[in-house]
């Protein structure tokens, strides 16, 4: 299982995220980093615990501004591999998500216009560089204002995304996001891979500690978005990679 260290991106900065209020969030304080700029923060993942793939939430960009390449570019050029939620509504940043070196485009729930918006994005990108972004709160999805889709139950999305040739899967829980109190595993993430064993799913949101690593292990996630704990020092070097990690480390072990 692979631990995915996150970067909040709000006006430039690392914040941190909280309960999914985002005009709260204030900047980040980390063990593992002195300052607030991204780049920093990227090269203490992998300077410090050998982290070199990262999710960064572009929440100016999940806003509705336009996405900040300038982060991506410095990140990957100093050899980071970004997944990037930067509110894909439809297809119009892919070219430009790709030309900055992004990795992993997650086309989410929150923004996203509908099933139509998502195969377009697929058809642009190749549905082997997006992941789709289930946004959830308790057991609700969260979708975007005026968004259509065929049904707007989980498992509604998660079918309507298979159909469009995601075979990877975000499930991030907004609310949890960094509080601490675990993460777990929806219902009908045990089904989904049951019925589809080609796919790959990943958790976000409250992540506290090995133990959450280990259960999400023993269930047979791909991996976990962890933000706060790694900040904090509940989760060190040792832990993510016993944990199972498959990274990209710029740095020798």
């Amino acid at each position: 299982m692979r631990v995915i260290p996150v970067i909040d991106l709000k006006g430039g900065r690392a914040v941190h995220a909280q309960g999914g209020v985002r005009a709260d969030y204030a900047p980040v304080r980390s063990v593992l980093y002195g300052g607030d700029d991204a780049a920093g923060l990227a090269r203490a993942y992998r300077e410090a615990l050998g982290l070199g793939e990262l999710y960064v939430a572009d929440l100016g960009a999940i806003g509705g501004e336009r996405p900040d390449f300038e982060v991506f570019r410095t990140c990957v050029e100093e050899g980071s591999r970004l997944w990037v939620d930067a509110g894909l509504r439809d297809g119009e940043w892919v070219e430009a998500l790709h030309g900055a070196g992004v990795d992993t485009l997650i086309a989410a729930t929150e923004t996203l216009g509908g099933g139509d918006s998502l195969r377009e994005i697929v058809r642009r990108a190749g549905a082997e560089r997006v992941m789709f972004g289930l946004d959830m709160r308790g057991e609700c999805a969260l979708v975007g204002e005026g968004s259509v889709w065929r049904g707007e139950r989980p498992e509604a999305l998660i079918e309507e995304a298979l159909g469009a040739g995601v075979r990877r899967f975000l499930i991030l829980d907004v609310a949890g996001v960094g509080t601490g109190r675990g993460v777990g595993a929806p219902g009908f993430v045990r089904t989904l891979m049951e019925s589809c064993p080609d796919v790959e799913i990943y958790l976000g949101g409250g992540v506290n500690g090995r133990g959450d690593l280990v259960a999400l292990g023993t269930l047979g996630v791909k991996g976990v978005l962890v933000g706060s704990a790694l900040h904090d020092g509940r989760l060190g070097r040792e832990d993510v990679h016993e944990a199972g990690s498959k990274t990209h480390s710029t740095s020798a072990d």
